[in-house]
């Protein structure tokens, strides 16, 4: 797995250290992508994608409508080979901050690309380009107050689920348990393709149970 890396102001800058978490982590989300038909969508991670004049970057990972055209040449920002900005981008952070992840997010919700979602917490275009759309706590142990703190910080009506204190009803200890699913509406994955299939479901679901069982097996992850 390669380094993503960002330029910035003439900077060349890695975040983190990619992993077996991440790729495996990586590598279960695009999985649930099949769901839709495979052949309508291109997964990289690698594409650089240019935000401004100076910060050009590389997402954990990307999935874009392979019938989305490529940028004119009147682009405001031009990315590398005329790309067009993916409809979903990943980012897996294992040791990189909260704050960090988010800057990034609001990176690729800004008003020069039409990426429409991001899942690092869950950010969704269509619900606010400014902070997570939902927040799910699903490790075995209750969010931090510290990290609640943050989310707060962003957004004071922000909704977080799952396990947050002592006396959270469900943990994520197994599959299909409502709280602990992802939707990704389908037709935003499909966001720039002038030829979506008719009918689409309406959305395409990640079990947030997947997430923890891959973890469980890595040791020290």
């Amino acid at each position: 797995m390669k380094h993503p890396s960002w330029l910035i102001d003439g900077q060349i800058k890695f975040y983190e250290e990619p992993t077996e978490t991440h790729e495996k982590i990586l590598n279960t989300v695009v999985y649930n992508i099949r769901q839709l038909p495979l052949d309508d969508f291109d997964g990289s991670g690698s594409l650089q994608l240019r935000f401004s004049t100076n910060i050009v970057g590389e997402p954990d990972q990307s999935i874009t409508p392979n019938r989305k055209p490529r940028q004119t040449a009147d682009a405001h920002f031009l990315n590398p080979n005329r790309a067009p900005y993916p409809s979903l981008v990943i980012e897996v952070g294992k040791i990189q901050s909260l704050e960090s992840l988010h800057r990034r997010a609001l990176l690729y919700l800004g008003v020069e690309t039409d990426i429409s979602i991001v899942v690092a917490f869950l950010y969704d275009r269509d619900v606010s380009v400014a902070h997570p759309s939902i927040v799910i706590s699903f490790g075995s142990a209750p969010l931090d107050q510290s990290t609640n703190d943050i989310f707060q910080r962003w957004n004071p009506q922000q909704v977080i689920v799952g396990n947050l204190d002592d006396h959270s009803p469900t943990q994520c200890t197994s599959a299909n348990i409502p709280t602990y699913q992802i939707h990704l509406p389908s037709a935003q994955l499909y966001h720039g393709d002038p030829n979506q299939p008719i009918p689409l479901p309406p959305n395409i679901s990640l079990d947030l149970f997947k997430i923890i069982r891959i973890l469980n097996r890595i040791p020290d992850w």
